[in-house]
């Protein structure tokens, strides 16, 4: 062999080497790529598996659309209710907040071993009120701190109220907001307004709360991933109304979580709103899936009733009846999952190059595009939820 073929032949080898060499880096990027896509698809539909099952079982013996379920939207992490979880701490790891901007999804059920008692006499002045069943239910029956609904049957109204006193099958009931905090004396409209012996109503106890909400680690932790956390507070373990209750992880690699809620109007109080259709009665919303104010009423913003301050309503003299337009009948939840992985030397030149839409968080409902740019993976997640319980089965 000449000189001459043998640098031939070298010039050629080595261009084979150097094609098979990018060959296997390119196959194994696509390997690490591909790794990555299944990864953060099996986080956020784990992650929507656990919100499901508690969306399914919300208002189990404690069926109320205005009770069962709650969302807390675009939190900051100030939120007194969320105490002592803030924004900088106590979400899961004590430096550890809530994300700005996610959802709350709060579920709620009642006691999953006993039937709902029968109240024969009842009545309420201001906030504080005061019923009777008709026997005592030993093991079943609420106690001092325990969190209850009172049902009054003749018209389907519902209040929420924590136990302050009990004598016998007679119970001194505080009322109570969505919040859980007291309600106002005057402001609670028409709970237990025709119970008496001939009229029967319902008492409930709830046995558990569980809040779905989305940890971040801090700043000074760049290398950490959030994650779906969950608190769970139960009767059983202590007061639903005196926090804290354990937050714990559930599902690695979950950064946002978002919810829209559908309600429906019968009584024409939903004027207007940009995720509203239909006309008058019968109108149907989906609010909080787009900035703004997309769900409206005659008398305001649109509040899950009773609302934080513990109203029914603007207007004292509504008609507890009309309470349609309060009441959650469905979800609709938005997850986006991140990558738990670290980042790849292709991640990191692309974040350097600045070509990485796929590397920041992704809008989701009113919850606009994120602006860090991470160099991580992402994927988003939808799914749709009827409260079955607190459709099926009433108070």
């Amino acid at each position: 062999m000449t000189l001459i073929e043998m640098m031939v032949s070298v010039a050629i080898v080595s261009v084979l080497l150097t094609t098979a060499t990018a060959l296997v880096t390119t196959l194994s990027q696509v390997k690490r790529d591909g790794e990555r896509v299944v990864e953060v698809r099996g986080n956020a539909a784990t992650a929507m598996n656990l919100i499901q099952f508690d969306a399914l079982n919300a208002g189990f013996r404690f069926a109320s659309p205005a009770h069962s379920v709650r969302v807390i939207p675009n939190v900051s992490g100030s939120e007194a209710e969320l105490s002592p979880v803030t924004a900088t701490a106590n979400c899961g790891q004590a430096n550890w907040g809530v994300a700005p901007g996610t959802d709350v999804i709060e579920f709620r059920a009642g006691l999953s071993n006993a039937e709902p008692g029968s109240i024969v006499s009842g009545s309420c002045t201001g906030a504080t009120c005061t019923i009777g069943i008709a026997q005592s239910r030993p093991g079943t029956d609420p106690s001092a701190n325990d969190v209850v609904l009172m049902s009054d049957a003749s018209t389907n109204n519902v209040c929420m109220g924590q136990v302050t006193s009990v004598a016998g099958t007679t119970f001194t009931i505080q009322l109570l907001a969505q919040d859980f905090s007291n309600a106002t004396a005057t402001s609670y409209v028409g709970c237990l307004g025709t119970v008496n012996p001939g009229n029967q109503g319902v008492l409930m106890k709830l046995e558990r709360r569980v809040r779905y909400m989305i940890c971040t680690p801090p700043a000074t932790q760049p290398d950490q991933r959030p994650g779906l956390y969950v608190q769970v507070a139960q009767t059983s373990t202590g007061s639903m109304t005196t926090p804290p209750a354990p937050v714990t992880l559930v599902q690695e690699g979950v950064e946002d979580l978002q919810a829209a809620w559908f309600v429906s109007d019968p009584a024409n109080e939903i004027t207007a709103g940009g995720a509203c259709v239909g006309i008058g009665g019968g109108r149907v919303c989906q609010c909080d899936s787009v900035a703004g104010a997309p769900c409206q009423t005659a008398l305001g913003n649109f509040i899950p009733a009773p609302s934080i301050t513990g109203s029914l309503d603007a207007s004292p003299t509504a008609n507890i009846n009309a309470r349609g337009a309060y009441q959650i009948r469905g979800l609709v939840i938005g997850l986006t999952s991140i990558s738990m992985r670290a980042r790849t030397p292709h991640n990191v030149q692309a974040l350097a190059e600045g070509s990485l839409e796929q590397f920041v968080r992704p809008a989701l409902f009113d919850h606009a595009v994120g602006t860090a740019k991470s160099g991580d993976f992402r994927t988003t997640l939808w799914s749709s939820v009827v409260m079955q319980n607190i459709v099926m089965v009433k108070p």
